[in-house]
């Protein structure tokens, strides 16, 4: 999946869904900057609330 995330960024970089599901991967395989960097850029640039709140979620449990 990770590979196919990247592409999608790489092709439309303000595909903030992208973003989302290539952090949950990352979360996945434990490589937790990567996760976080990730749901970062989708808060900053999505407009769904109820995915930001998730992703903000996930930042605060993997920096614990």
């Amino acid at each position: 999946a990770l590979p196919d995330f990247n592409k999608a960024i790489e092709l439309s970089p303000g595909f903030a869904e992208a973003y989302f599901n290539r952090g949950k991967v990352y979360q996945a395989l434990n490589m937790k900057s990567e996760a976080i960097t990730n749901f970062e850029k989708f808060i900053s640039i999505s407009t769904d609330q109820a995915l930001k709140s998730q992703a903000q979620q996930y930042i605060n449990e993997l920096s614990q």
